[in-house]
Order: structure tokens, then sequence, then C-alpha cells
């Protein structure tokens, strides 16, 4: 490198190293925490450096290039959703209670290969022929050991009942058999006090008002839900953003004959484009030759450091 003779003198290396360079690490570098992996029985297994979830989101709200990128998909209009779909658009971020049936009471359940909720009408269609209209799911439960497990066709212990009604009258049950099915032919039958079983073809979502679901409000062919704000505010409070992260880790054995391995992050409320780089991703932990980089999650959960967050948005 030329310099010129009556500029300045370039710092000195040992200048840069000890001086600049913890400088910079200071106001815009992430700090490395340090943790400790425990097995099951408590007992250490080892010493990791590890950068939260949190350090990482705090330093890109720094920026205004990657701020903006938290809330970008809020600018979208309702064409650009239907035509390009983002992972905030699906049902298990609008509404993840529901996809994993986390409430206390499940509501819904999925039957040959459908979403259905009490409170859906269904169509029932029988092996014979016949075809059930318009009947209205109004409870489902799983049949308990009264029921026993003699091996007639009829409702065994551990079979999945759904209870039908058609005009606020109940009016039977298809049940969907856990025990013999494999000697029934069916692994759905219909079930009436007086006239006994029927096999079950299929069951099908009526098709009433435009409608397949009556609590979802689902359309056929799976329009999406409406969406929820990423970035939200409220008057004399900061705004809030709600952030979706997804970890992952690798491990594999280099040239030298031992393991190593590293626990990455990536958010998922970011637009695809804009995730699908390697500069998007974020390191969580790079693990020595021979430790498990699994330990850095497992230490996330002990310590809690994936959920600081909330001091974050």
């Amino acid at each position: 490198m030329d310099v010129h003779p009556f500029s300045p003198r370039p710092p000195s290396l040992s200048y840069l190293r000890n001086t600049i360079m913890p400088r910079v690490r200071q106001r815009w570098g992430l700090p490395l925490r340090s943790v400790t992996a425990e097995d099951d029985a408590g007992v250490p297994v080892a010493d990791l450096w590890v950068i939260t979830p949190r350090d990482h989101v705090t330093r890109d709200f720094l920026f205004r290039e990657t701020f903006d990128l938290f809330h970008e998909l809020d600018t979208r209009s309702g064409e650009e959703r239907d035509l390009h779909p983002e992972y905030v658009d699906s049902r298990f971020f609008q509404d993840r209670p529901s996809v994993l049936r986390s409430c206390s009471a499940a509501s819904g359940f999925s039957l040959t290969g459908r979403d259905l909720f009490v409170g859906d009408r269904v169509d029932v269609s029988l092996f014979d022929g016949g075809c059930l209209h318009q009947l209205e799911i109004i409870d489902a439960f799983f049949a308990g050991y009264e029921y026993g497990v003699d091996p007639r066709p009829a409702i065994h212990a551990g079979d999945f009942v759904v209870a039908l009604s058609s005009g606020g009258t109940p009016t039977g049950l298809l049940v969907s058999r856990f025990w013999r099915a494999h000697e029934h032919g069916s692994l759905l039958f219909w079930h009436t006090p007086l006239l006994g079983g029927f096999e079950v073809d299929n069951i099908h979502p009526s098709a009433y008002a435009g409608l397949c679901t009556g609590v979802n409000g689902g359309v056929e062919g799976g329009a999406l839900p409406v969406g929820c704000a990423l970035r939200t505010s409220s008057a004399g409070s900061t705004d809030a953003f709600t952030v979706s992260l997804a970890f992952f880790s690798d491990d594999f054995c280099s040239r030298h004959g031992s393991s190593t391995g590293g626990v990455y992050m990536s958010y998922m409320t970011w637009p695809y484009a804009s995730r699908v780089s390697r500069g998007a991703t974020r390191t969580i932990s790079l693990s020595a030759p021979g430790v498990n980089s699994d330990h850095s999650l497992d230490c996330g959960a002990v310590n809690p450091w994936l959920f600081k967050l909330s001091k974050v948005v």
C-alpha cells in the first residue's frame, strides 16, 4: 500500500488489535456468553460459548436495512398474499393453538385427511351407496374402557367417536376404528342405536352458503387466514413486534476425524427472499471438536436464553 509522505502514519497492528477492534466489537459486535451444558443427571458435560437470540435481534434492530425486514410483510396487499404466500400467512403462524390442538378442550380434529371442528357440517357416504347429508358435528371423543374390546363390529375402547345430529336431533355416531380395523374392511363405520352399524366409504364437508367449515370460516381450496400484523402500535407505548425464530443444528466429522458442528437461527417472519441467503443466517454457537452441538439447544432449554426476546420487543 502506497502512503503519502505527508499523511499521518497508519496505526500499528498492535494498536488495531488491542484498541480499535475491542471498541468496534463493544459498539457493534455480538457478545459471547459462557454457558455450561449438563446431562439429564445435572452433571456438566461441556463448556460452550453462545450468542443469544436476544443479542442477535437487538443488533438487527439497530440497522434500518434489517429493522425494516421485521415488518415488511405487513405492507403487502391481499392480492400479493394470495399470489406469494409467506410463512406468516400459514395457519400454523396465524392460529397455532388450533393447529397444534393445544387448547384444554380440543374442539377440532383431523379425519380422512381433513381438519374438522365441532359445529361443522359433513356428508357421510356409505359403502351401500347411501349418503347422509348436512350432518352437524356436536361432539368428538375417544371411547372409554366401558365399551370393551368385543370382536363384533361395534364401538370398542379407544375408538375415536364423532357424534352427529340433523336438525338439532342426535342422529348417530361416526366411529373411527382403533381395534380390529383390519377385520371389518373399513376404518370408519356409522352407528345408530336402532339400525346398528353401516360401513362408511368417506366423509366430505358439506357445502352450504359457500363454506365448508362453520368454525374456521375456511373456504374449499384453502383460502389464507386473515393476517395479523407483525408490528403493532398503541397510544402511549412503544411499538411491539412479533418475531418467529427457527433453530437448526448440524454435526459432521472433519478431516482430522473429530466431530464438530454448530447451531444457527433464521427469522421466519422475514420475507422468504430475504432469509434464504447465507448472510441471513444467525450463528448461535459453534461446537468444539468432539462436542455435540445439540448441547447448545439443551442449554437454551435450561437457562432459558431462547426466551428473553420479550425484553427486546
